[in-house]
């Protein structure tokens, strides 16, 4: 019994001073454990700078003058818009009258815009000239109109749908515009990258 405690004694001995066998582990990475050489990232970065440059040069030119004059013709129709909105949900509505039409004349022609007279709901007089101007004229002298004004001044007033046409024409032909400006742009950019450019 006690020639088998010893030789338990001794296994347990060599064990405790045994060294725990080594772990392989396998690097599964496509580029080591170094990463990318000086050369390949020089490579990486001129070809990255290169197509950085053809989409400026694609995009300066035509495609800029295009995209630039559709957000223009978009701002200026959604600004009226906006504007027109604006009045007619916050402001009185009351009937007025064109009193007299305003005519504007230039290179192209004459246009008119009508001057609308209206009283408040205070029953103040008040006057109010169209921003929109067209030939023919939009509205007659002596009919009847319906005006929506800011209470707090009341100079600041629309009339009902007016410019309805023209805010139409330059919001969808600013959009139009914009469109075009990117199809362009798109254009200009594949021959450069097909020819090398």
């Amino acid at each position: 019994m006690q020639e088998i405690d010893s030789a338990i004694f001794r296994w347990e001995k060599r064990s405790a001073h045994r060294r725990p066998s080594p772990v392989c582990t396998f690097n599964t990475s496509p580029i080591g454990r170094v990463g990318l050489s000086p050369q390949r990232t020089r490579i990486l970065y001129n070809k990255n700078m290169v197509f950085i440059k053809k989409v400026i040069q694609s995009f300066v030119g035509p495609p800029l003058f295009v995209l630039l004059s559709g957000l223009v013709l978009f701002g200026v129709g959604a600004g009226f818009t906006y504007q027109h909105n604006r009045i007619r949900q916050n402001g009185l509505k009351v009937e007025g009258q064109v009193i007299h039409l305003e005519k504007r004349c230039n290179d192209d022609g004459c246009t008119y815009r009508p001057v609308v007279e209206f009283n408040a709901q205070d029953g103040q007089n008040f006057t109010y000239t169209s921003s929109s101007s067209t030939n023919p004229p939009a509205y007659d002298v002596g009919e009847a109109v319906t005006i929506y004004y800011i209470q707090e001044n009341p100079h600041e007033a629309r009339i009902k749908g007016e410019g309805g046409v023209l805010r139409w024409i330059f919001i969808v032909t600013g959009a139009g515009a914009i469109t075009a400006g990117f199809v362009m742009f798109a254009q200009v950019l594949r021959d450069r990258l097909i020819t090398g450019e």
